[in-house]
């Protein structure tokens, strides 16, 4: 009896895994609409006293949130991120991004890599 349970539980608990990571790859891989306009040459991480850069004391593959335009200091919230792309809603107007769209960025380098859906 209690194999049995054990064995439903981890047949379930795969299927919800596996379910879960293939609806994020299929988010992440929306098509590009086009490139970023009048981007910054990188984005920078927001921390609470300082501006740094974007791998500081991040593990490898997370994405900042939020992250910064050094040259304004517009602020992009992260939607979404999976592989080390962050897909970040930014402020209305900026960088080519209308209102059903995101901006992906490289978390690793902090550079814009181009326009997708929401």
């Amino acid at each position: 009896m209690y194999l049995q349970r054990l064995t439903t539980f981890v047949l379930a608990t795969l299927l919800a895994l596996v379910t879960g990571c293939a609806a994020t790859n299929g988010t992440m891989s929306a098509s590009a609409d086009r490139a970023a306009s009048d981007a910054p040459r990188q984005f920078v991480v927001a921390s609470s006293t300082t501006v740094s850069g974007v791998t500081d004391d991040l593990p490898s593959g997370t994405c900042a949130n939020p992250l910064l335009d050094p040259r304004d200091r517009s602020e992009l919230r992260l939607v979404r991120s999976a592989m080390g792309k962050g897909d970040y809603d930014v402020p209305d107007g900026k960088y080519g991004v209308g209102p059903d769209e995101l901006l992906r960025v490289d978390c690793s380098t902090g550079q814009a890599m181009k326009i997708v859906q929401r």
